[in-house]
């Protein structure tokens, strides 16, 4: 199988959002308040021409850090069917590609507590404690220097 991952619309990936992260809520409802910004990159992950993945790049701060330039992650997945495959590597491979040409070289985001071991093992580290995010459970504060 050959896999790809290319720049994408906000509405290509608010499906998988829908499906793997909101589980059955209407995609516009899985819409980021960001989303629309000039500088928001939306990735999808591909297989034979379907969609089976995603994440949005924010040139976005957070106050628990003090670099400068920063990149959030949000809305990552992959497609059931297709988890435990490394397939989420290819997307986040992408994804720094996108913040490296931006001239960045940290990156942070909420990450479900389902998903802090897949994010370890990319270099990313937990900072304080869980918090919960009201519907849809456990999250994590991670980060990574590129």
């Amino acid at each position: 199988m050959e896999y790809e991952v290319k720049k994408v619309s906000v509405e290509e990936i608010l499906p998988i959002r829908s499906a793997e992260l909101r589980e059955g809520l209407d995609p516009e409802q899985c819409r980021f308040e960001d989303d629309d910004d000039e500088e928001a990159v939306h990735l999808g992950l591909f297989n034979e021409g379907k969609i089976i993945g995603c994440v949005s790049v924010f040139h976005a701060s957070n106050e628990n850090f003090t670099d400068t330039n920063q990149h959030r992650y949000r809305g990552m997945a992959v497609s059931k069917d297709y988890q435990g495959m490394a397939l989420g590597n290819l997307i986040l491979n992408k994804a720094d590609r996108i913040v490296l040409d931006r001239g960045g070289d940290f990156i942070w985001m909420t990450a479900r507590e389902r998903a802090v071991n897949f994010y370890r093992r990319n270099g990313y580290n937990v900072v304080g404690t869980a918090f919960d995010v009201p519907g849809i459970g456990l999250h994590f504060l991670m980060y990574k220097r590129l």
